[in-house]
């Protein structure tokens, strides 16, 4: 599809993206190339190079077309690009086959490292094309579209920084164990937070003070928690989304808005699997009915579920949930400093808000694997044959991976629900060591 083509200028050497069949270059990587690469030594440029082009592949494989085809037909806005970071790190992650390999860190250092460049291809763009000179908005709308891009890309450079330290004790690194899912014990306490004050009962401990604002935050981040929600499909949630089933129970749709005039940035859902109905428990359906008939702002004119709490009532943005979950941080390491000693083994550094979707993967493998686990000792007990726990793992797995949306043969199931899979490797160990065979 593409391939690097040195080329010398007047300013010395530089490798520029060209089309394997006409030899053209790309029009957007040339310039980045022109601009950023003659600052920058050959071997420096040709890594950064390598790192567009596997995006590129990336893009073309996904959408059948070039990146800077979309680039330029979403008017030079890199949000389009934005919404497709995960997808490209799931796909960087599944062609370098690093779960199974021998040098399985090292193949994590370099997509961590493709992945970074890319972010910086994508920097680029927002500052060269997000300005009065490309943009049809006013000043403000302009420097809000650009912050708001900046601080989307920093919160991913975060992510993958994280997701190579986890890599590192996964695979053996010295460095010291640390997750980005909480314990049992973390949620029960955070929630003690998040519990809304009542007019009997004041929760002195939550750190948002308006008790609508308290009630519709607690909601949120029980979904994201229960139902391992991406903060875009959070958004995304509409008052229709909330269905019922003809069996008298209760489901969640996670499909794209059909409101057409949203005016945040560029939302979607991810992909053809994450397009899915989450069965509610009555709980959360009776809470969610709650904040709609009694919380939610009456005289808004959108469908959104979750809405601001002051006039025009816009539909909450990504920078409201982060704002909201790092009030939350904030609180949570003052009421628990003891979450997050870094003396303590399974301590997490910070909560952030993938911390709740790792959450929701370790849980539910965990519930997942312990169900498929009791169904099968009483299926070889029936059946008189002997119990083998090989597959269990793997088939628990794939229930994860239909349950989050991710594709068939996502490997970051891996990563997210990591603290299961070590505890799980542990108890595995010391059952062998309790089994006397050196005794």
């Amino acid at each position: 599809m593409y391939k690097l083509s040195p080329v010398r200028s007047k300013s010395g050497d530089v490798v520029i993206l060209v089309d394997e069949v006409t030899l053209v270059p790309l029009l957007y990587p040339m310039l980045y190339s022109l601009t950023k690469g003659v600052f920058q030594t050959f071997n420096t440029q040709l890594s950064n190079a390598h790192a567009i082009k596997e995006f590129y592949d990336f893009w073309q494989s996904k959408f059948g077309c070039s990146f800077c085809y979309s680039f330029y037909k979403a008017k030079t806005n890199p949000q389009v690009a934005i919404e497709e970071l995960e997808s490209f790190y799931d796909y960087l992650c599944n062609s370098s086959n690093i779960f199974n390999s021998e040098i399985a860190q090292r193949n994590f250092e370099t997509v961590n490292k493709i992945s970074n460049c890319v972010v910086s291809y994508l920097s680029y763009l927002n500052d060269e094309f997000v300005n009065s000179r490309y943009e049809h908005s006013t000043g403000v709308e302009m420097i809000s579209l650009h912050n708001y891009i900046s601080n989307r890309l920093r919160s991913f450079r975060k992510t993958f920084s994280s997701t190579l330290k986890r890599s590192k004790i996964i695979f053996g690194s010295s460095i010291q164990p640390s997750f980005d899912s909480m314990t049992s014990e973390m949620v029960y306490d955070l929630f003690s937070l998040l519990k809304p004050s009542t007019i009997k009962e004041e929760n002195a401990i939550n750190p948002f003070t308006n008790k609508k604002v308290q009630f519709r935050n607690f909601i949120i981040f029980r979904l994201l928690l229960n139902y391992g929600l991406r903060i875009s499909e959070l958004l995304l949630l509409e008052i229709s989304s909330v269905k019922n089933t003809t069996r008298g129970r209760h489901a969640l749709v996670i499909t794209n808005a059909s409101d057409n005039t949203d005016s945040r940035k560029r939302l979607s859902i991810k992909n053809i699997h994450s397009h899915r109905v989450l069965e509610l428990t009555d709980t959360d359906y009776n809470l969610i009915l709650t904040y709609i008939e009694s919380v939610r702002p009456k005289s808004s004119n959108n469908t959104f579920l979750f809405i601001s709490s002051k006039k025009p009532f816009r539909a909450l943005d990504y920078q409201s949930i982060r704002f909201a979950c790092s009030l939350l941080n904030k609180n949570f390491l003052k009421v628990y400093p003891n979450h997050f000693d870094r003396n303590n083994i399974d301590s997490i550094r910070h909560l952030h808000l993938h911390t709740f979707r790792h959450t929701w993967a370790t849980l539910t493998l965990s519930a997942l694997y312990k169900a498929k686990r009791a169904e099968l000792i009483r299926s070889c007990k029936m059946s008189g044959v002997a119990f083998s726990e090989k597959g269990l793992m793997d088939e628990a797995k794939d229930e994860l991976r239909k349950l989050g949306g991710w594709t068939v043969d996502s490997q970051i199931p891996n990563l997210y629900a990591a603290r299961f899979i070590q505890e799980k490797a542990n108890q595995s160990n010391i059952a062998r060591i309790n089994s006397g065979i050196l005794d």
